[in-house]
């Protein structure tokens, strides 16, 4: 800051620890129903004034027995307008809700979401005037009624929280006869989620959620389903498989449904069902990539077919006999449903030859491993090739890379595997992914060794890019076979042949933007779990079938 110039500075509130919010709370904290609902709405438990609802439940000892955010907020609003249980009080709150409501809701389909929208966070109180009704504006001002729910400014209004805009928006929607149709065009738009959340303990669970399954909207279906108490058993299950194998950072509150066994999935729920279910998830409308490793391995359940073990194996074979799976599979060839330019672009292939190679550090010439004839993507995949598998996607990491011929990145094993499958591919295993980086020689680095730290030889942390780069830009680090970004820009997610019962974490090959040079020597291994979406992990794909050769069988 220098005197006499303009000063800057840059705020943020400070995060509430979880003893302070302990001290705060009080009795409510020892609450286990609430607790568990902050998992799926972590507002629940970090915004002082919702804080301040469940404390000020808590003393009126009207928070027992409430399960649902729904039935928080419905106290606490009740609270608020109907304190003396008078007969003229309530039917004065009625007036409130009703109107509120319909402003709330109107709001959300005119696209206007405080919880979105960040440019302007006030609405005109025009939008409160009802002719005949001075419910909500009485002479330009909000009765004092509601001075706990609304805020205003001398021209502009909005509610003290965009949750209290969801909850009297899901309410109207509620009484909506349309709203079956409503939702099946809605259950995917952000700007309508966190209401639709209220919305789905307010009608019959089951109806809802097989709209939401129906649709895609798995996300929305399991962060729903702690407001749904009357939602079936089956079809938690159902929700709790699909969501099998979410990174448990970002979704704890999934974590649980590691838990789920196939088999019980499969006995719960009808097999036709199941099946119309699962081929609807994978057409390219109601996709989502998250959720595809997980769709597959309940199809090929019902089938009886093993899922974990075609993986273990890298055998995908018998995939080609699922019908269900026909379209999915042959969408990559079609040039009505992807761009095949695109495909072909990014999608490139190189040829590795067939012979023994130095792996590791396993000189000595007996030592050496035999492959056959392979090939493997020339780039990383690309983010213009990972939107052509998953259309609905959306950037995990986009400060870090957004661009078509940058590599896509938050990709965890699970998508990456799936995505391999679509493009008619799968993952490497380790040899071949060290072969193709190093060649046959036993070099530390694609483009020999390391020269110092040169510039163009590869994207790492030393050279402060801060991001990802062009998988094209680094032409001096290509591999001996014409690989680019075999060293630096994104790890690439690897295979190990039948380690599933063995191991937890999952190996990643060739450092990234976010390490050190060192960390992309051909031979270094690193290791993630497979859920994971870290802001530098992508992968690249191989030629089916598997090309391994047990080196002791080929001696001549």
């Amino acid at each position: 800051i220098q005197r006499g110039k303009d000063a800057a500075f840059h705020v943020a509130f400070e995060k509430i620890d979880e003893r302070k919010r302990n001290i705060f709370l009080g009795e409510a904290q020892k609450n286990k129903e609430v607790a568990s609902l902050g998992k799926y709405s972590p507002e629940l438990m970090e915004v002082p004034l919702i804080l301040k609802m469940l404390r000020v439940l808590s003393d009126l000892d009207k928070l027992d027995g409430l399960t649902s955010r729904g039935e928080i907020y419905l106290a606490y609003f009740k609270h608020i307008l109907e304190s003396d249980s008078h007969e003229n009080k309530i039917k004065s709150s009625e007036k409130f809700f009703d109107r509120l409501e319909k402003v709330a809701f109107q709001l959300i389909e005119d696209g206007f979401s405080q919880r979105i929208d960040d440019i302007e966070t006030g609405y005109s109180k025009e939008r409160l005037k009802k002719e005949g009704d001075d419910t909500l504006i009485r002479d330009e001002v909000i009765p004092p009624e509601l001075e706990k729910i609304l805020q205003q400014t001398p021209g502009r209004w909005q509610f003290r929280h965009p949750s209290f805009q969801e909850y009297f928006a899901a309410r109207s929607l509620a009484k909506n006869k349309d709203w079956k149709k409503i939702i099946t065009l809605k259950c995917r738009d952000e700007r309508w989620e966190e209401m639709l959340k209220f919305f789905s303990g307010m009608v019959l669970a089951d109806d809802v959620f097989d709209i939401f399954m129906n649709q895609g909207a798995l996300f929305l279906a399991g962060n729903s389903v702690c407001e749904a108490k009357e939602l079936s058993e089956e079809r938690r299950l159902l929700i709790a498989q699909l969501l099998k194998y979410q990174c448990r950072e970002s979704f704890p509150q999934f974590s649980r449904c590691r838990l789920i066994k196939v088999e019980d999935v499969v006995a719960a729920n009808e097999s036709s069902t199941l099946l119309i279910l699962l081929k609807s998830l994978l057409k390219r409308e109601n996709r989502d990539g998250r959720i595809l490793y997980s769709v597959i391995e309940l199809l090929l359940g019902v089938k009886k077919i093993n899922w974990s073990d075609l993986v273990d194996r890298q055998e995908f074979d018998s995939l080609k006999e699922v019908k269900e799976l026909e379209e999915f599979l042959g969408e990559v060839s079609n040039s009505e449903v992807v761009k095949l330019s695109k495909v072909e672009r990014w999608g490139e292939m190189v040829t590795i030859p067939e012979g023994k190679f130095i792996y590791q550090d396993e000189k000595d010439e007996e030592d050496h491993v035999f492959l056959k004839e392979f090939s493997i993507m020339k780039f990383p995949v690309t983010n213009a090739l990972y939107k052509e598998f998953d259309p609905n996607h959306i950037l995990r990491f986009p400060k870090y890379s957004y661009l078509d011929d940058h590599p896509v990145i938050g990709i965890n094993f699970y998508e990456a595997l799936v995505c391999s499958l679509w493009l008619g591919r799968r993952l490497p295993i380790e040899k071949e992914w060290e072969k193709s980086a190093r060649g046959v020689d036993g070099r530390d680095y694609p483009w020999g060794e390391a020269m110092g730290y040169q510039n163009d030889y590869a994207n790492t942390c030393d050279f402060v890019i801060g991001r990802t780069s062009s998988v094209t830009e680094f032409e001096q680090g290509i591999s001996p076979f014409g690989c680019f970004d075999m060293a630096g820009n994104v790890w690439e997610w690897c295979v190990q042949l039948y380690s599933t019962g063995h191991v937890t974490q999952r190996v990643a090959r060739g450092g990234s933007w976010l390490n050190y040079m060192v960390h992309s020597k051909c031979t270094y291994r690193n290791t993630f779990d497979p859920d994971e979406r870290y802001p530098a992990s992508g992968f690249r794909c191989v030629s089916l079938p598997l090309t391994l050769v047990d080196d002791t069988e080929d001696d001549d």
